[in-house]
């Protein structure tokens, strides 16, 4: 989604993504375990990959601290979802 677009062009990209995701809810795609895993993998690279521009948005948006947004954010949420993939992948062994 492009964050500089009109505030209509946003609607539209939002209304896009949520509907994509329904449908991809009602086909099924959500509930293989695989695909979960996938997503939780997933979460953590964009995290780390998008980590300055998450530092730069929460600065802005909220004056926190490069610091502050790694230590609890971006390590934290990273850590999380590939503690959770982790324990999905040995759950299902």
């Amino acid at each position: 989604m492009d964050l500089g677009a009109e505030p209509e062009q946003q609607s539209m990209s939002i209304r896009n993504v949520n509907m994509e995701a329904r449908m991809a809810f009602k086909s099924g795609l959500t509930r293989s375990l695989q695909w979960r895993i996938q997503q939780l993998d997933a979460i953590a690279t964009l995290l780390t990959k998008h980590e300055s521009q998450l530092c730069q948005a929460a600065f802005t948006d909220l004056g926190k601290s490069p610091f502050e947004v790694y230590s609890n954010e971006v390590c934290l949420c990273s850590s999380l979802s590939l503690s959770l993939s982790l324990s999905l992948s040995l759950s299902s062994t």
